[in-house]
């Protein structure tokens, strides 16, 4: 979504789930200046408690989504991303 004062820089969205215990946030969008397409993935592993996700559309119309851990002795928060970016003078 472009919007006054981004510079048109990105757009995208978040979107959450949980399988098996476990929370997944996927992130996808373009950085629309050099046509990059993005990717980032977080996923919440609990030791007990509850897992749950909310997707949400904010005033921009774009998809945000969040996990919340209730009642968890820990969790930790594992982050994998990928870009199609190539490193050429156009771009660097």
């Amino acid at each position: 979504m472009k919007y006054e004062g981004d510079g048109y820089g990105k757009y995208g969205e978040v979107v959450s789930s949980v399988n098996g215990g476990v929370g997944h946030i996927e992130l996808t969008g373009k950085m629309t200046y050099y046509d990059i397409d993005f990717v980032g993935y977080y996923d919440v592993y609990t030791n007990g408690g509850s897992v749950n996700a909310t997707s949400t559309t904010n005033s921009y119309g774009e998809t945000d989504g969040t996990i919340t851990v209730t009642g968890a002795t820990s969790a930790y928060i594992v982050f994998t991303c990928g870009t199609d970016y190539e490193l050429t003078s156009e771009t660097f």
